[in-house]
């Protein structure tokens, strides 16, 4: 530890290949019940990181089709990424 330098410099995910940065996301993604995750807040300002993250969102996470919000399907946008999702719970 004695040669470790610390720095306050802004850490650039862009530096990271992009499989180490789907590593990144995925310890930084839980399963957040009606809440986006605090990294894709942090991230929407950066449209390529935050659809990177986006998509790791949606592979992680299960969705509920339900009688109550089959009705929004119909109402998203093509360019959501809700292609994206691989864990759908349909009750």
């Amino acid at each position: 530890m004695e040669t470790c330098t610390s720095t306050t410099a802004p850490l650039d995910l862009r530096k990271f290949a992009p499989e180490i940065r789907e590593l990144i996301f995925q310890r930084c993604i839980d399963a957040h019940h009606n809440k986006s995750p605090p990294i894709l807040v942090a991230l929407r300002s950066d449209p390529k990181l935050y659809h990177e993250a986006l998509g790791v969102f949606y592979k992680l996470n299960y969705f509920e089709v339900n009688e109550l919000n089959t009705y929004r399907l119909h109402q998203l946008p093509s360019n959501k990424g809700v292609e994206g999702v691989c864990k759908l719970s349909i009750e």
